[in-house]
C-alpha cells in the first residue's frame, strides 16, 4: 500500500507534518525532493532514523549527500534491526549528524524520541514542514504531533 510513502498527516500549530518510509539515500532524496516542490517556501525540518548499521557505513557517503536536502536535520539512533550488538569503531548517528553539519546542513544527533521531542518544541516556527523518514519506528514522532 501507499501507507508511509510520503504521506501528509496534516497540520499542527503551523507545521506540515509529512511520514515517509524512505531509509535509502534515493528515497531520501526523491522525498526531500518532492517535499521542497510542494512547500517551496518554507523551511524544511527532516527526522531521520538510519536503518542498520551496516548500510548506513556502506551508504555513508550517498546519506550525508541526500541529508542536504534539508534545512535542518535531526538524527534519531540507528535502528538495529537484525544487528543486534553494538561494536566498537562502529558508525553512529553522532557521526552521521557530524558530516552533514560539516558539509553545510544544521544537523543534530538525539540520544532517544523524548530528546527529539524537546528539541523540536526549540526549533520548530509556524510554516515548518516536519518530516519523519525512515523505516524503523520513527514514524511514531510525526504520529505523536499530528495526533
Amino acid at each position: 500500500g501507499l501507507r508511509r510513502r510520503l504521506q501528509r498527516l496534516g497540520e499542527f500549530l503551523g507545521l506540515h507534518i509529512w511520514d515517509d518510509y524512505a531509509h535509502h539515500p534515493t528515497e531520501i532524496r526523491s522525498t526531500l525532493d518532492t517535499l521542497r516542490k510542494i512547500h517551496s517556501t518554507s523551511r524544511i525540518i527532516c527526522i531521520f532514523q538510519p536503518h542498520q548499521v551496516s548500510r548506513t557505513t556502506a551508504l555513508f557517503a550517498d546519506f550525508v549527500e541526500s541529508l542536504q536536502l534539508a534545512d535542518l536535520v535531526l538524527i534519531a539512533p540507528i535502528f538495529r534491526a537484525r544487528e543486534r550488538h553494538s561494536q566498537a569503531g562502529e558508525i553512529t548517528a553522532r557521526d552521521l549528524a557530524s558530516c552533514v553539519s560539516r558539509c553545510g546542513t544544521p544537523s543534530f544527533a538525539c540520544r532517544d524520541f523524548h530528546s527529539i521531542r524537546s528539541v523540536l518544541k526549540l526549533v520548530c516556527c509556524t510554516g515548518d514542514v516536519l518530516a519523519t523518514l525512515g523505516a524503523g519506528d520513527i514514524w511514531k514522532i510525526s504520529h505523536a504531533f499530528a495526533d
